[in-house]
C-alpha cells in the first residue's frame, strides 16, 4: 500500500473514535490529533460516533495532523483501535489465500507427476521435461512462502497485523 493511501486510510478510520474511550487506548500523537481536530470543527458533537466516523473535514484535519505527528506503527495501532470503536470489521482473506495456494500447488504437483511418470514410462526424458521440473522447483517456494505468510497475517488489513509481523510478511513474500 502506498504511504499516502495508508495515511488516508488511517485518518478515515481514526474518525470512528468515541473520544473518551479511545483516547485512553490511542497512541499519544493520535489522541492529541484527534482532540485538536475535534475541537477545531463544528459539524459533530464529541459524543456523536456516527457523525465522527463519516465527517470528511474531520478526516482531512486528522490526516494532516497524523502525517506530521505519528509514526507508521502509531498510525496502524490507531486505525486498529478506531476500527474496534466504530465496529468496522477486519477484512481477512487469509483463508482464500491459503486455499488457493494449496489447490493450485497441488494441481501443479499432479501435472508434474503425470508428466514425469509418462516420460519415464516411455523412456523419452528430454529438455522440456527438465524445464517443467525446474519451473516447479522455482514455483514451490513462492507457494509455500505465501501459505506461511497467510499464517502470519498476509491477507488481513495491514493495521490488524502486529507491527513485527508486517516486516516478516514482506520478507517472505
Amino acid at each position: 500500500m502506498r504511504p499516502n493511501s495508508l495515511w488516508t486510510a488511517a485518518v478515515a478510520l481514526l474518525c470512528s473514535v468515541v473520544p473518551v474511550v479511545a483516547q485512553a487506548e490511542l497512541p499519544t500523537c493520535a489522541a492529541t490529533c484527534f482532540a485538536s481536530s475535534l475541537q477545531n470543527q463544528t459539524i459533530c458533537a464529541p459524543t456523536n460516533t456516527t457523525c465522527i466516523c463519516l465527517s470528511a473535514p474531520l478526516t482531512l484535519s486528522l490526516q494532516t495532523c497524523m502525517q506530521s505527528s505519528c509514526t507508521l506503527k502509531e498510525t496502524l495501532r490507531s486505525i486498529n483501535t478506531t476500527n474496534a470503536q466504530c465496529g468496522i470489521p477486519i477484512k481477512d482473506r487469509t483463508h482464500a489465500l491459503i486455499t488457493t495456494n494449496v489447490v493450485f500447488g497441488s494441481l501443479a504437483l499432479l501435472a508434474l507427476g503425470i508428466r514425469v511418470l509418462v516420460s519415464l514410462q516411455q523412456h523419452i526424458w528430454g529438455w522440456d521435461d527438465w524445464c517443467v521440473v525446474g519451473a516447479w522447483v522455482f514455483a514451490m517456494p513462492v507457494t509455500v512462502g505465501q501459505a506461511v505468510a497467510g499464517g502470519l497475517g498476509f491477507g488481513r488489513d495491514t493495521w490488524a497485523v502486529e507491527a513485527g509481523r508486517i516486516y516478516v510478511i514482506m520478507k517472505v513474500c
